[in-house]
């Protein structure tokens, strides 16, 4: 399935099989991120006042708000074995919750500004924090006390946005704004290097 949310909040949703609209909840404000859980019943999106709405697109409603946010959430993402999800934010913070529970169960600041990607490594882990000064952070969870997570590796560079594990956590790739890939030595602490993969921004890496 894909989902699509107009600027007045209207979220839409097509069967790629069938081929049939299906019109889920109007949130009332933009959407700036969204995802599907670990099935297509399952809808995550952000809008513009920093809510995050969880929405069961067979019944076509929202069952659960999590606030918490004061600012547009940039990136979300979930856990790969855990029912948690994390959230980027441009209020310079990056939130942890627990989806089952519809709670706040950790939260990351020191950032110097909006936060505006984020990523699981593989086998959850990690997690990779990226905000927009150009400072990166690379935490090892704590999946007992999500709120004791530490932090192993911070990078100071140029302004980005994606951040991507690479195999065996070693490695992690990141976007720039100027079109660049960037990267990092894990292990080392070291940046490796810059190669050029476009003429400007990349929205996305997987």
């Amino acid at each position: 399935s894909i989902a699509v949310a107009d600027q007045d909040g209207q979220l839409l949703m097509w069967n790629l099989e069938s081929r049939d609209e299906v019109r889920l909840p109007h949130l009332g404000n933009n959407s700036f991120a969204m995802s599907f859980a670990d099935n297509p019943d399952q809808l995550v999106v952000a809008t513009r006042d920093g809510v995050i709405h969880l929405v069961d697109t067979k019944r076509r409603v929202v069952t659960k708000t999590l606030n918490g946010h004061a600012g547009p959430v940039y990136e979300l993402g979930f856990h790969p074995t855990a029912k948690v999800l994390a959230t980027a934010s441009w209020d310079s913070t990056v939130r942890l919750w627990d989806l089952g529970k519809g709670r706040e169960i950790a939260r990351f600041s020191d950032f110097e500004g909006p936060v505006v990607g984020l990523g699981f490594s593989r086998d959850g882990s990690k997690l990779a924090l990226s905000a927009r000064s150009g400072l990166v952070r690379v935490l090892e969870l704590d999946e007992t006390h999500w709120s004791d997570s530490e932090e192993i590796r911070r990078f100071e560079t140029v302004s980005g946005k994606n951040v991507v594990f690479g195999p065996k956590n070693r490695r992690l790739l990141r976007t720039t704004d100027e079109g660049y890939v960037e990267v990092f030595d894990l292990e080392e602490g070291s940046i490796l290097g810059r190669h050029r993969a476009h003429s400007a921004f990349i929205m996305r890496l997987r």
